[in-house]
C-alpha cells in the first residue's frame, strides 16, 4: 500500500510504501488514531508474491496447473484475510484480524455511540478442498462486527 502526503508549502505529493499489502483499504478515524481495514496475507511478502504467481498459473488451467501443488493454492487462500490496522506514520501496524480467509474484504465502517460497526465479506465459512481450477469458487457472506477500542 503506497500512503500519501500533500506537501502544502510545496504544492506537491509526497509518497512512500508502507512496506505491506493492503488491498481495498477503508480508512477511519478513532479519536486521534488513523486506521486502516482491508485484504492482507499473513505471510511475508516474498512468499506471498510467490503463491501469488503459482495461484495465478493453476487459476488459468492448461499445461501450466499441472506444475503447481494444489497445497500451494490452498496455502494462498488461507492465508488471505481481512485485517485492521493501526497507522504508525507511514507504517500500518496489525491491531487484528477479522473472521476470513479466501475471498474477503471491503470493509466498512461506522462509528455507533462508543462502538464502531464493521461490516466485511468472507468465504471461509463454506472453504472447501482445492485440487482444480474453480474449486475456490464457493459463496461469500456478509459478516457485522462490534467493536470497541480502548485507549
Amino acid at each position: 500500500m503506497l500512503v500519501s502526503k500533500f506537501i502544502e508549502s510545496e504544492r506537491h505529493w509526497e509518497t512512500v510504501s508502507s512496506g505491506r499489502l493492503i488491498q481495498a483499504p477503508c480508512v477511519f478515524k478513532v479519536k486521534d488514531r488513523l486506521f486502516v481495514s482491508g485484504r492482507t496475507c499473513a505471510y511475508p511478502h516474498q512468499e506471498f508474491t510467490e503463491l501469488t504467481r503459482e495461484f495465478g498459473k493453476f487459476g488459468r488451467g492448461g499445461p501450466e496447473a499441472a506444475e503447481v501443488d494444489p497445497a500451494r493454492v490452498e496455502k494462498y487462500h488461507h492465508g488471505l484475510r481481512t485485517g485492521m490496522f493501526l497507522m504508525d506514520g507511514t507504517r500500518p501496524r496489525l491491531v487484528m484480524e477479522l473472521l476470513s480467509a479466501g475471498d474477503s474484504s471491503y470493509t466498512g465502517v461506522v462509528q455507533y455511540g462508543d462502538e464502531y460497526v464493521i461490516s466485511d465479506y468472507s468465504m471461509h465459512e463454506y472453504y472447501p478442498e482445492i485440487k482444480h481450477p474453480g474449486d475456490w469458487e464457493t459463496p461469500c457472506d456478509i459478516y457485522v462486527s462490534r467493536i470497541r477500542f480502548e485507549r
